[in-house]
């Protein structure tokens, strides 16, 4: 029954956002989106430009697989959001920054390496357009 339990508490999942207002009708604005690697959906935001995920329960981590959205390239580039901002948090009042979304994000998947940190929040803030295709948090 242990390893069960250890099973489920180590299984990263998201379980709430919040965020900016979505741009124009650009991605799909829901959180299970980010899950799908396809990067046709997602979560693109206007001003003031954050995304703030909810994870199922504190955990470490010092990596993430990220990539941006590549739907609607009309009105959307896909490396809206490098140079974003990325911090945890356990409380969402505290904040720690842990990195930064890198200048090869765009229209593939990519690992990113951040400070280590315990977490139960991930935010993603931006001083221009945001938006997020796929995210993972790998422990």
């Amino acid at each position: 029954m242990g390893l069960v339990i250890d099973e489920i508490l180590s299984k990263v999942d998201f379980i709430s956002m919040e965020c900016s207002p979505k741009y124009s009708n650009c991605g799909n604005h829901k959180l299970e989106d980010l899950k799908d690697k396809d990067l046709n959906t997602g979560v693109c935001v206007q001003s003031t430009y954050y995304i703030t995920i909810e994870l199922n329960f504190d955990h470490e981590f010092d990596k993430i697989e990220i990539g941006g959205f590549t739907g609607n390239t009309g009105s959307w580039a896909s490396s809206n959001g490098v140079g974003a901002k990325i911090a945890t948090s356990i409380d969402k009042n505290n904040w720690k920054d842990v990195g930064d979304i890198p200048s090869n994000f765009g229209s593939s998947i990519i690992t990113v390496t951040l400070k280590k940190s315990i977490a139960r929040f991930i935010r993603f803030k931006h001083n221009s357009y945001l938006g997020l295709g796929y995210l993972k948090i790998i422990k």
